[in-house]
């Protein structure tokens, strides 16, 4: 099997993932050390002359500076408390004054980063993902409790429920009876029910044209690629989501109503008979936001059969 390309893109993958991904968080609280220094973690919140706030999951606190006090920040030379940013992450080192205070001896923030265009470009291709099983058209006729659509060559009519979630704009507690023949719509069907919208969102002709364009670089980021097969032990389950661990590595593995099971001594196989532990083969479409879509998913036999 040729690794090389898909490999590429799983890296390119990653790389807007860390790229995209916060400074430093964590979820315990400032980490006592045995010279009594504590370890603050934590997203900038507001910066003041000689101090800044850190907001923490335990909670909220101040963080004083003096001129003691060291800051590194990667590419910035000489760097004062000017070049922190609020909504930044950053690490503190220093001495508890009282619960929620501190003052800090060491400041350690990461570089400020100008463009991000791996993890916008992975953004675009997950709302893609999400969009591109939704319905869009033309509203036509609007009726008691549904609504036509022209869908590309086809009209389709939609039903609506009680539960059926509809955004228009500049409408507050929109309903169907705010639905306007001639209007641009996205509709989000119920999982297993057929027309039943879930949610109906009017939008401009701009943002259809977006739409379709985002998801047409989705599909054309998945002819690129390929299908690709895997085998490999599932380490974890989340969701819809598995984690596959492969001589070369782990590989994410995105699960949708698309995705056939085979499992031995199972019909109507699906991920529920999926566990820890078990070897897998794996078909599928890499692209830049599963970052594998499966199409097949096959549990192999533990223990093969060997020929006499």
């Amino acid at each position: 099997m040729k690794w090389k390309y898909p490999l590429i893109i799983l890296a390119l993958l990653l790389l807007g993932t860390l790229v995209a991904a916060p400074f430093v968080l964590a979820d315990d609280p400032p980490a006592r050390r045995p010279q009594g220094g504590v370890f603050l973690i934590g997203k900038i919140k507001e910066i003041g002359e000689d101090s800044f706030q850190v907001q923490t999951p335990e909670g909220l606190w101040t963080v004083t500076v003096t001129n003691e006090t060291k800051i590194k920040i990667p590419g910035v030379e000489n760097p004062s408390l000017e070049d922190l940013r609020e909504g930044k992450g950053v690490l503190v080192k220093g001495q508890v004054i009282v619960a929620g205070q501190m003052q800090a001896t060491l400041i350690t923030a990461p570089k400020e980063r100008e463009n991000r265009p791996y993890a916008k470009l992975i953004q675009v291709l997950r709302r893609a993902r999400r969009l591109e099983k939704s319905v869009r058209g033309k509203v036509l006729n609007v009726a008691e409790s549904s609504f036509s659509m022209q869908v590309g060559e086809e009209e389709l009519t939609i039903q609506v429920n009680e539960e059926t979630v509809f955004h228009i704009p500049d409408v507050s507690e929109p309903s169907l009876a705010d639905l306007e023949p001639g209007q641009l719509a996205v509709v989000h069907l119920l999982p297993g029910e057929e027309h039943i919208a879930r949610s109906v969102a009017v939008v401009s002709k701009e943002q259809m044209r977006r739409i379709h364009a985002e998801i047409k670089l989705l599909r054309a980021v998945r002819r690129a690629v390929g299908s690709e097969g895997l085998r490999g032990q599932v380490k974890s389950i989340q969701g819809e989501t598995l984690v596959l661990s492969l001589p070369q590595g782990e590989v994410t593995i995105h699960v949708n109503e698309d995705t056939r099971f085979a499992v031995r001594g199972k019909e109507n196989a699906s991920l529920e008979d999926i566990q820890v532990g078990d070897t897998l083969l794996v078909l599928g479409k890499p692209d830049l936001s599963c970052p594998i879509n499966a199409s097949h998913i096959v549990v192999l036999p533990e223990h093969p059969p060997t020929e006499e």
